[in-house]
């Protein structure tokens, strides 16, 4: 009877550790406190409590897989096996470094003209399906391309609608491209 009497106890108390921590959720979602309470069987005695903050980080959103040829066909693309080979190269950062080597290695293998890679690139850019943020340096639009950790993806998708273009001439006519990007990364650098 005392074993019942001990059980229904730590059944109460977990029962008020879920309430309390309930009521801590309400102020905010994503944090609560979590209490485990270690009791002797033999004695009903509560040899440990031990509680733990936890931090409830948002969830990925539902997913459906999305096939290039379906991309192609939504945005008017003239060939997916282009965009697969960009979208392989995709590092963890989010971002797809194609310098002159890569777009020859991308040429070859597709029996392609680099200057095929080149207009591809443009497209995709006048559809946002890509952002350019350094010279050969470009950011699939995380909306519909991920790699990665999904908190990393969220911070993309949050920052890539900021990211903008500007493009300057000095009076020699030297062209000059900088994104705001540029800055914010720096600025991520240094912290």
């Amino acid at each position: 009877m005392v074993l019942l009497d001990i059980l229904k106890k730590y059944v109460s108390l977990i029962i008020y550790n879920k309430h309390v921590a309930g009521a801590f959720m309400s102020v905010s979602k994503n944090i609560y406190q979590e209490t485990v309470t270690t009791v002797d069987m033999q004695t009903g005695e509560i040899s440990a409590v031990e509680k733990t903050n936890v931090v409830k980080l948002p969830a990925e959103p539902a997913y459906v897989k999305l096939y290039l040829d379906d991309i192609q066909k939504l945005y008017d693309l003239p060939n997916n096996t282009i965009l697969y080979e960009l979208l392989k190269r995709m590092n963890y950062e989010g971002e797809v470094v194609l310098n002159s080597s890569e777009k020859k290695k991308i040429a070859a293998k597709l029996s392609i003209n680099v200057q095929t890679i080149d207009n591809y690139l443009t497209k995709l850019k006048s559809k946002d399906l890509f952002k350019s943020v350094e010279t050969g340096t470009y950011i699939p639009n995380p909306n519909l391309f991920g790699k990665g950790e999904w908190l990393k993806v969220l911070d993309r998708r949050k920052k890539y609608d900021s990211i903008k273009l500007n493009v300057t001439y000095t009076e020699s006519g030297l062209r000059s491209v900088k994104t705001e990007f540029d800055e914010v990364k720096q600025n991520e650098l240094d912290l």
